[in-house]
């Protein structure tokens, strides 16, 4: 009598695209109740890997996996720096040190990076918090929230601009 053990399938994804690292085997198979090995975290120039979003079983369940991850980068555009996601089409203005000496800021509705646009949507907790130069903030149609304490602290802060959809 033979015995037959079943295997199923890791499929690893990153940006959206499937990922086989070049010294690992191809197939991703594994005996079903096997130990899983989780895969060493890509590497991209420049950019961070933000881990795999679904957890790992540190066993092979009787079903096909499907684990998804994602590089992030921030970047710094005309004087503001944005969290940048390439599979999202939308970015948030994050807290930079470099604010401390800005008078005025305008969030655009969008920018664009290495070649994509991505629509500025958010602004992080404290993102200008305690920049005591800042004086003028204009706010664009784009933005969907703005985070606690964004603006704590900016004790020179005379005007806000909110422009309404036409």
């Amino acid at each position: 009598k033979r015995n037959v053990f079943a295997t199923k399938k890791i499929t690893y994804y990153v940006d959206d695209v499937e990922y086989q690292p070049d010294d690992e085997p191809q197939g991703g198979e594994s005996q079903v109740g096997a130990a899983v090995t989780p895969l060493e975290e890509p590497t991209k120039a420049d950019w961070t890997f933000s881990g795999w979003l679904e957890e790992i079983p540190s066993l092979m369940p009787n079903e096909n996996l499907s684990i998804h991850g994602y590089f992030t980068r921030k970047a710094t555009i005309n004087g503001l720096t944005y969290f940048i996601e390439p599979t999202k089409d939308k970015t948030t203005v994050v807290a930079d040190p470099d604010y401390k000496n800005l008078s005025d800021v305008s969030v655009p509705v969008s920018i664009t990076f290495e070649g994509k646009k991505y629509s500025v949507t958010a602004i992080e907790e404290n993102a200008f918090k305690d920049c005591k130069n800042l004086q003028s903030v204009e706010l664009s149609t784009s933005l969907q929230s703005i985070g606690k304490s964004a603006f704590a602290g900016c004790s020179d802060l005379k005007s806000i601009y909110c422009y309404a959809e036409e």
